[in-house]
């Protein structure tokens, strides 16, 4: 036996292996539109299911992250209409500061204390019905699955594919090379069956 034939096979097969296991990778996203070759057509799987894959993400963030409802729970926290609340005040003092130029300094002092006093006692009450009023608006008009949604249909396929690519480069390096290492020992395999049947 020629010793081509002991070392070619192992190496054809290695390198079919590899290049089987690359080309399947590369077809996840490639080509980016369908590609039509007589009565086949091409497309990668990723760009191809687009679509659904933008749906499963935007379900899957609001079935499992964060929900509509986890939302309305984080806003209307006691913590967070006290941040409201604080926020709001400092706007209408910066607001108040600025107004009746024309009084004397000690009475327009007197007048912004006698306003900010009232408005902290009725903040709790303004602050209540604007969250009350965004809890509405959130039940009614923000939907976080379709956000999500819309968001990755966005996405460049190119931007899309470097993220993905970048993410699993270890793991799309071991597929290639577990290509090569399995149609090498199928190559060898080969081999030893041609020598045990000759």
């Amino acid at each position: 036996m020629k010793i081509s034939e002991l070392i070619l096979p192992p190496l054809i097969g290695g390198f079919i292996g590899w290049l089987t296991n690359y080309l399947a990778i590369l077809m996840l996203f490639r080509p980016y539109r369908p590609l039509k070759i007589g009565f086949l057509t091409f497309q990668g799987v990723i760009p191809k299911r687009h679509w659904e894959i933008a749906k499963a993400l935007g379900e899957l963030v609001e079935e499992q992250l964060l929900s509509q409802r986890e939302l309305i729970e984080l806003l209307t926290s006691e913590e967070n209409k006290q941040l409201f609340a604080e926020k709001i005040l400092l706007a209408v003092k910066e607001k108040l500061s600025t107004l009746f130029p024309v009084l004397p300094e000690y009475l327009r002092q007197i007048v912004i204390r006698t306003l900010l006093n009232y408005f902290k006692n009725e903040l709790p009450s303004v602050v209540n019905k604007i969250i009350l009023s965004l809890e509405t608006d959130l039940q009614n008009k923000v939907k976080i699955g379709k956000i999500v949604e819309e968001k990755v249909l966005q996405f460049d396929l190119k931007t899309l594919e470097k993220i993905l690519t970048s993410l699993m480069k270890t793991e799309l390096s071991y597929i290639e090379v577990f290509g090569g290492v399995i149609g090498f020992i199928i190559g060898i395999i080969q081999v030893m069956l041609n020598i045990f049947l000759k």
